[in-house]
């Protein structure tokens, strides 16, 4: 059972269910402007959304381990790395909304750069909080080197 004890397997463990709960509640979330959310549930386009979701949290878990630039020796704050990681994944899932069919383009810019933006806040709040609850870096990682 010690390895259900060690920090890393917590901080994957935290930044997935993070991920999942963040994932339906996106997913909630999309469904409150139709006019017709009963087909929307358990649709492949709610689970694409929830995927993305814990996408999210299973990258913050692995750039986790980044905390430091070798280069340039300076430390990387988790609310930023944790947004970058958001905003990237996310772009995917916002890049089909460039793809819907008769809609105004002005609403379907709005969905694509809030998408994005979206899952850049739900990657910093997940990286922020699993980094002060747990830790991040050496941290994390010296229980497994040994």
């Amino acid at each position: 059972m010690k390895f259900f004890s060690q920090p890393l397997f917590k901080r994957l463990l935290f930044c997935l269910l993070f991920g999942l709960a963040f994932g339906f509640f996106c997913a909630w979330f999309a469904s409150i402007g139709m006019v017709d959310p009963e087909p929307y549930w358990w649709s492949p386009l709610m689970w694409g959304i929830v995927y993305n979701r814990v996408l999210i949290g299973l990258l913050v878990f692995f750039a986790g381990g980044i905390n430091i630039c070798e280069k340039c020796h300076i430390k990387i704050w988790p609310s930023i790395r944790g947004f970058a990681v958001g905003a990237l994944v996310s772009l995917d899932l916002s890049i089909w909304f460039l793809l819907v069919p008769n809609v105004e383009r002005m609403s379907i810019m709005i969905l694509f750069a809030s998408s994005i933006i979206i899952g850049g806040v739900y990657g910093m709040i997940t990286d922020i909080v699993s980094t002060r609850f747990i830790g991040d870096g050496m941290k994390v990682e010296k229980g497994w080197i040994k």
